[in-house]
């Protein structure tokens, strides 16, 4: 049976996106999500590795709801260890050992940049890099990006790249870059389809930029 064609989406929704998968941020540094015994590290090693092998990019599990039981998520153990190592881009690729390759040429001069990671990054797994080897472009839709500047887990230079990129495309872009707030700043927002803000809340300029992107889309999409 034939595949119904996909309609192009009408906008694009970034928040604190992590898209910058050639950065040394993913391939290099790491981020703690907590204490990471042997035991669950070599654990989360062996079910990595059975993924990449069985190709298995998209696994489609349902993500926990609360924090208190992503710690018994089937995929807690080789989450931390994907992120920690840090073998993200092994994850994300389902290619085995690129991510070490990748940080072994850490720092890349800018002007030999794209000439080096296309040397090092497969040509099937390249339009995974969304960000980079000419993967945007000028008929993207609208792009909304809000990022929080003290975000600890995902650099806003990740979004400051992309804006960049597609702004010099001719893409329309709207970039909220947040003072003082880091990553899951949203998470505890209320409906924000209602109401006034309080100018006085800590969390102002966080629902602020919420709100002006939810009614941007509302513009784009006639709404």
């Amino acid at each position: 049976m034939k595949s119904p064609a996909l309609k192009k989406p009408v906008a694009t929704v970034a928040i604190y996106p992590m898209l910058d998968f050639l950065s040394p941020k993913w391939a290099v540094e790491g981020i703690d999500f907590g204490a990471l015994s042997d035991e669950d590290a070599e654990a989360g090693r062996k079910d990595l590795e059975r993924r990449l092998a069985a190709k298995q990019i998209n696994f489609g599990e349902k993500f926990a709801e609360t924090e208190a039981e992503m710690v018994h998520h089937t995929r807690w153990n080789m989450m931390r260890y994907v992120v920690k190592k840090p073998v993200f881009v092994d994850y994300f690729s389902g290619v085995s050992g690129l991510g070490e390759k990748i940080a072994a040429v850490q720092p890349v001069a800018h002007d030999s940049y794209e000439k080096v990671m296309g040397e090092i990054v497969p040509e099937d797994a390249r339009r995974l890099f969304v960000a980079d080897f000419g993967n945007l472009l000028p008929k993207m839709p609208p792009l909304f990006v809000v990022h929080g500047l003290a975000d600890t887990a995902v650099p806003f230079e990740d979004s400051d790249k992309l804006t960049a990129k597609t702004r010099a495309l001719g893409v329309q872009t709207k970039y909220w870059r947040l003072e003082g707030l880091d990553h899951e700043f949203d998470f505890e927002f209320p409906d924000l389809g209602t109401g006034e803000l309080e100018v006085s809340n800590s969390d102002y300029i966080g629902k602020k930029a919420i709100k002006e992107l939810l009614q941007g889309l509302d513009e784009v999409v006639g709404l």
